[in-house]
């Protein structure tokens, strides 16, 4: 088979973009602000209502973007974009 033609796992690699995978602590605070940023890269920004850490649904403030994840970071109000 030829090296060129051979599925993406055949090769070892996922189909899946690096860039898609979001790491479980990929958010920055700012002060009393929480920065995070969605799947598709977009930044989005909200206010940290407390230190305790949970498990918390997003949507991309992003309006062409409105990308939905899930990500453990400090409680926040909703997002806005940064």
């Amino acid at each position: 088979m030829n090296r060129r033609t051979r599925k993406a796992s055949q090769r070892g690699k996922s189909r899946t973009s690096s860039k898609k995978r979001l790491p479980r602590d990929s958010y920055k605070i700012v002060g009393s602000t929480v920065i995070v940023t969605c799947p598709e890269g977009h930044k989005s920004q909200g206010q940290k209502l407390s230190d305790r850490l949970i498990e918390q649904e997003l949507v991309c403030a992003n309006p062409s973007c409105n990308a939905e994840w899930t990500q453990t970071l400090p409680h926040l109000a909703s997002l806005e974009e940064a």
